[in-house]
């Protein structure tokens, strides 16, 4: 397909998408309980688990404390403790004439990791320098988790993108994507749109392990229009920087949240946006994670970078295969960059979604699950072998 161009005469300065991002969240974002947390007695701790995408870098932190407590609790001896992974963080010490206290603390950076990080707000509280009655009701405090915050600064951690790092991209933990785009031709085959991106979508939104993910479709034209560039000797439109335009993801509209967006389609639709070198890769079904360039000139940015999943084939039904793929693959053992999916087995949509979905508050038999029904009576320990692999029961009477 021959790739056409025009000169446009409006300057597309968006964003960098990469770039940091500021959130801030509810202490009662992270956990299910009351606004007002209280702790009472001589000692007592709450345990906040606080989930990091792992293609996230924390580049500040920041923990505000708003904090209530009693006038009966002494100085020096009575404070709040905030660790952090174990690591103590912060010291509040409780002062009977400001019962009432805003306290910021800063998390380190380095005391940061993937998965789920442990906030630990503990007290120890007397009303007495010695004899305290550890269960005395003036003995407490309480946090207001709905109006305590925790501000964060992160950024996408720049690193190559491979498949193995896609259920990061698309994560619960901060970081995570919380939307994604799906490009195709503007006439894309009906089979592509009710069958194919279907389970892409749902393939995205299970890594997002049950967070909401809203999914937008798009469309991208058969040709491009060229932005107008400042009038220098290097922002020129050359073979160059023709090819370099090329490279980038010039289709996308402005999503700052949004690094990962994702093509489906054959190679043959999806050829006004992929480079020769992609189109010649795509021999089948095919799955492909790939980091685009930025297209800058003169310091300014007017194409962003951005990573985008490829998922494709020679003809439709190969590119519906691809989709299944992706929506059982197990991302951890895929740490290359593109797969070809050579055959697949029990990869009916249909059953996809009915057998390898639970459904709340359904009821299933063992045998829906692809387990065979055995009966056991009596008493001891009972073997029933299938092939290579083996239950074990062990049953005893009531007595027993």
């Amino acid at each position: 397909m021959i790739k056409k161009y025009l000169i446009f005469t409006l300057c597309l300065c968006m964003s960098f998408t990469l770039a940091a991002q500021t959130e801030t969240y509810r202490l009662t974002d992270f956990f299910g309980g009351d606004g007002t947390v209280r702790l009472e007695g001589k000692s007592a701790s709450l345990d906040i688990s606080i989930p990091l995408s792992s293609v996230t870098d924390i580049n500040s932190a920041q923990l505000r404390l708003e904090v209530m407590s009693s006038q009966a609790l002494i100085k020096k001896r009575s404070q709040l403790y905030v660790r952090f992974n174990n690591a103590t963080i912060g010291q509040v010490a409780f002062d009977p004439d400001r019962p009432s206290l805003v306290s910021e603390i800063e998390i380190p950076n380095t005391l940061w990791r993937a998965g789920f990080n442990t906030l630990t707000l503990a007290v120890s509280q007397h009303y007495a320098e010695q004899c305290v009655d550890g269960s005395a009701p003036e003995l407490w405090s309480e946090i207001n988790a709905y109006t305590s915050t925790l501000k964060i600064d992160a950024s996408t951690a720049e690193t190559r993108f491979m498949l193995d790092e896609l259920s990061g991209f698309f994560n619960p933990g901060i970081g995570g994507q919380r939307g994604v785009q799906l490009y195709t031709a503007r006439e894309a085959d009906s089979e592509l749109k009710q069958q194919a991106l279907p389970i892409v979508a749902q393939a995205l939104a299970l890594r997002n392990q049950y967070q909401p993910l809203i999914i937008e479709s798009d469309t991208f034209d058969d040709g491009y229009l060229l932005p107008q560039l400042d009038e220098t000797e290097n922002s020129e439109w050359n073979e160059q920087n023709i090819a370099r335009y090329e490279r980038s993801a010039w289709y996308l509209t402005a999503k700052p949240k949004q690094p990962v967006h994702v093509l489906v389609g054959t190679v043959e639709a999806l050829s006004p946006v992929l480079s020769d070198e992609v189109m010649n890769q795509i021999d089948g079904a095919f799955l492909k994670a790939q980091r685009t360039p930025a297209f800058i000139t003169d310091n300014k940015v007017i194409v962003p970078a951005s990573y985008r999943l490829i998922v494709s084939g020679t003809t439709q039904s190969e590119v519906l295969e691809a989709a299944k793929a992706l929506a059982i693959m197990d991302d951890a053992i895929n740490p290359i960059s593109q797969v070809t999916v050579l055959s697949q087995t029990q990869m009916d949509a249909d059953t996809l979604q009915r057998n390898r979905v639970l459904t709340p508050d359904n009821r299933y038999f063992f045998q829906q699950l692809g387990a065979s029904t055995s009966q056991f009576r009596g008493e001891g320990s009972f073997k029933v072998s299938a092939g290579r692999t083996s239950t074990f029961a062990k049953c005893s009477n009531s007595n027993g």
